[in-house]
C-alpha cells in the first residue's frame, strides 16, 4: 500500500523508532525484508473506511495465512470489521491463542460492547475513549474563573492515559489495596490493575487480597498523565521516601537489609496490636474483680 503523506511525515520525525517498508505480506521476499523471522509480533490493521468490509476482512485473513506459513510461531494480532468473519481465523494453520498469544479484535464488537456498557454505566464510553486517545493539558489555557468548573476537571482527566510500569521491591508481599493507597496518596498516580508472569492469572483489575499479593516481576497498570510520573512507583522506598513528594523520589542507595530498618506498615501493625491486647486484658481484669 502507498504510505500517506501524514504517515510519511510522522515516519521521518520518528526515524530512529519507526521505519516504513512498501510491499505485500503475501510475498515471502517482502516478509524477509522486514525481518519477520526475528519479530515477536505482527499487527494486521484493517481499513475501517473500506466500502466492502467483508472483502477487507477476507484480504487480511489471507495476509495472516501468509504470515503464519512464513513463521508459524509469531504472534499475530489482527483487526477485522465484521464479527462473523472471526470464525474463519480459527481455521488458519498454526493459529493458537494459548500457545502463541494470537488475538483478533473486531471493531464493531468493541463499539457495541461500549454502547452496552454505557447503558449500564453512563459515561463509560467517554472515559474509555479519553484513556486510549492522546490529549495534552495546559492549565495556562484556562482562565482562573474556569478552573473551578467542570471543564477544567474534564480537561485534566482527559489528558490521562493507561501505562504499565515496574513496581518497587518494597511492595513485595503487599496486597493490592495497600499498594494502590500508597500510589494514590504519596505518588499521586492511580493503580487500577496488575500484570503477572503467571499464565493462569495474567491481567487482574483490582484483585482481592485473598487471591493476590505482589511478587517479583509484577507490572502495575496505571492511569497517569505521562510515563515519567509512574517511574516513582518503581523507585519508591519506605525508608528514604517516607516524607518525600513525588518530584523528590529518586533511586536510593540505602541498605534495606539493615536490621534497624522496618517500614511503616510493619510498624503500624506492631504498634496497633499490643494496644488492643492491653485493653482486652484490662477489661478482663475488671470482669474478674
Amino acid at each position: 500500500a502507498v504510505v500517506s503523506t501524514q504517515s510519511g511525515h510522522y515516519g521521518r520525525g520518528n526515524f530512529y523508532r519507526c521505519q516504513y517498508y512498501q510491499g505485500s505480506p503475501l510475498r515471502a521476499g517482502d516478509l524477509a525484508r522486514v525481518k519477520l523471522s526475528t519479530a515477536k509480533a505482527c499487527l494486521v490493521i484493517a481499513n475501517k473506511h473500506s466500502a466492502e468490509p467483508d472483502a477487507e476482512d477476507a484480504a487480511n485473513i489471507l495476509r495472516v495465512i501468509s504470515i503464519k506459513n512464513y513463521k508459524s510461531d509469531v504472534r499475530v494480532i489482527i483487526q477485522i470489521l465484521n464479527y462473523h468473519n472471526e470464525e474463519h481465523l480459527f481455521n488458519v494453520p498454526d493459529w493458537n491463542h494459548q500457545l502463541y498469544g494470537d488475538e483478533v479484535i473486531c471493531i464493531n464488537e468493541l463499539k457495541l460492547g461500549l454502547l452496552g456498557k454505557s447503558c449500564l454505566c453512563p459515561g463509560f464510553s467517554t472515559m474509555i475513549a479519553n484513556l486510549i486517545m492522546m490529549s495534552s493539558f495546559h492549565p495556562s489555557n484556562y482562565s482562573k474563573d474556569v478552573r473551578s468548573n467542570w471543564e477544567y476537571e474534564y480537561g485534566y482527566g482527559a489528558s490521562n492515559e493507561l501505562y504499565t510500569g515496574s513496581l518497587s521491591s518494597d511492595f513485595l508481599d503487599m496486597t493490592f489495596p495497600e499498594v494502590a493507597e500508597i500510589c494514590l496518596i504519596k505518588l499521586h498516580i492511580l493503580l487500577i490493575g496488575v500484570e503477572t508472569n503467571s499464565s493462569s492469572t495474567g491481567i487482574l483489575f483490582n484483585p482481592s487480597p485473598h487471591i493476590f499479593r505482589f511478587r517479583q516481576g509484577t507490572q502495575g497498570i496505571f492511569i497517569a498523565q505521562n510515563p515519567t510520573v509512574i517511574k516513582s512507583a518503581a523507585l519508591f522506598c519506605f525508608k528514604c521516601h517516607e516524607y518525600a513528594i513525588q518530584s523528590e523520589i529518586v533511586k536510593c542507595t540505602c541498605d534495606k537489609s539493615d536490621s534497624g530498618y522496618t517500614n511503616n506498615r510493619s510498624n503500624s501493625n506492631s504498634t496497633s496490636k499490643p494496644k488492643t491486647q492491653k485493653k482486652k486484658e484490662k477489661s478482663t481484669d475488671c470482669d474478674l474483680r
